[in-house]
């Protein structure tokens, strides 16, 4: 994982307890929720394929999020935001973002 962790087989089934519980409490249909992890991984992975797109209000909020954090840091680290960025989403969800490449 990029991020430098992985959840435990107890933690991954702890958190979709949790998914769970917020379902029940927003009232969605029980037949609607994800039984087992691979339940959940599938969900997950048809959802995305099915909605993840860009917008240009994403581009817009993208440029100015890393605009705020590149202000922030001095002018030898300015472009580490889209990097990180970039590396942390990867690139199709960077693209969709409009995430800029920086040399």
């Amino acid at each position: 994982m990029k991020a430098g962790f992985e959840l435990s087989t107890d933690d991954q089934e702890a958190m979709l307890i949790a998914w769970r519980t917020s379902a029940w409490l927003l009232g969605l249909a029980p037949d609607l929720e994800p039984a087992d992890m691979r339940e959940a991984r599938w969900l997950h992975d048809t959802i995305l394929a099915r909605h993840q797109r860009g917008t240009a209000e994403g581009a817009v909020v993208i440029r100015e999020l890393l605009h705020v954090m590149e202000g922030l840091l001095p002018p030898g680290a300015r472009r580490v935001p889209a990097a990180l960025m970039r590396y942390q989403l990867g690139d199709r969800v960077a693209e969709l973002l409009d995430v800029p490449r920086r040399p």
